[in-house]
């Protein structure tokens, strides 16, 4: 199966940027993650199509 990757970004001063950042293959659904990178929280959430994504991004 196909899952849609969307990367929301935070930054320290609560800026919030969410965008579509790839796609992952995988039977299940991939572990909603999160990582912090120069100064930014990193989070990951998966969806298995594209209008699930676009509203996840329009909702943040």
């Amino acid at each position: 199966m196909k899952w849609i990757e969307v990367t929301t970004t935070w930054k320290d001063n609560g800026d919030l940027k969410a965008r579509i950042t790839g796609i992952v293959e995988s039977k299940q659904k991939p572990y909603k993650g999160m990582e912090i990178k120069e100064g930014y929280d990193l989070n990951f959430d998966y969806f298995r199509t594209r209008k699930q994504a676009e509203k996840f991004i329009r909702g943040t």
